[in-house]
């Protein structure tokens, strides 16, 4: 006859429990989404602005992040979309915040300069890939008249128009040189902010952030400046 095993007393089930490995909590669906979505647009901007769009591929892209190509299309039209939603972000990490310092009313023009020239400096070395993504891309996307053009064409505009009115609000408090279109100014300013982020891009980032933003400021200001308020 076979010897039932004697059963457990109360106080040695209640240990086992406590020792027996915790349930494994799955992850939700939309955390899990997140995480893909944020995975395959890091590759993508880092591949864009290492590579270029169009020598990158969705298989290139999905393999940098660690995913399958049918994954990235799950969250994503194609690569053009990829690419729109990036300069989406762009605009709310970079532009947005920069247009709300030279809009700010507390700034006097010359501090909104100043702040221009120290924002876009600061953001290169936080957000360096963000940064050069909208800049990269409109050489490579320079005619076409596609959504991608023109979603940067507008991030532009919107640029030229803040800084045309800090400089014709610092004209009229006679702290800024009144000569030439305010616009042209404007897009002169813009240009040397990204020649010297395309510099620092083919310097290989070995440039020093603290001594570029002071000479930038210097160079840009020095020719712009009557004096201050």
């Amino acid at each position: 006859m076979a010897t039932r095993k004697a059963a457990l007393p109360a106080r040695g089930r209640v240990a086992a429990t406590k020792n027996a490995a915790p349930a494994r909590v799955p992850t939700p669906q939309h955390v899990r989404r997140l995480q893909t979505e944020t995975a395959v647009l890091a590759s993508a901007e880092s591949l864009f602005v290492q590579r270029g769009y169009h020598r990158t591929t969705v298989d290139e892209i999905a393999a940098k992040a660690g995913l399958t190509k049918g994954a990235v299309y799950v969250h994503f039209k194609d690569k053009q979309d990829v690419l729109l939603v990036l300069l989406r972000r762009a605009e709310d990490r970079v532009l947005v915040p920069i247009l709300k310092d030279l809009e700010d009313p507390d700034f006097n023009p010359v501090q909104k300069l100043v702040n221009y020239v120290h924002n876009w400096a600061r953001v290169a070395i936080e957000q360096r890939n963000t940064m050069f993504l909208p800049i990269l891309m409109s050489f490579e996307f320079l005619g076409t008249d596609d959504p991608i053009e023109q979603a940067i064409t507008s991030m532009y505009d919107r640029t030229y128009e803040a800084l045309a009115r800090v400089i014709e609000d610092g004209r009229k408090a006679g702290v800024i040189a009144s000569d030439g279109d305010a616009r042209e100014h404007a897009a002169v300013l813009v240009a040397f902010m990204d020649g010297l982020l395309l510099e620092w891009l083919r310097r290989g980032g070995t440039l020093d952030g603290e001594k570029m933003t002071r000479v930038s400021r210097q160079m840009i200001l020095s020719g712009m400046i009557l004096r201050h308020p």
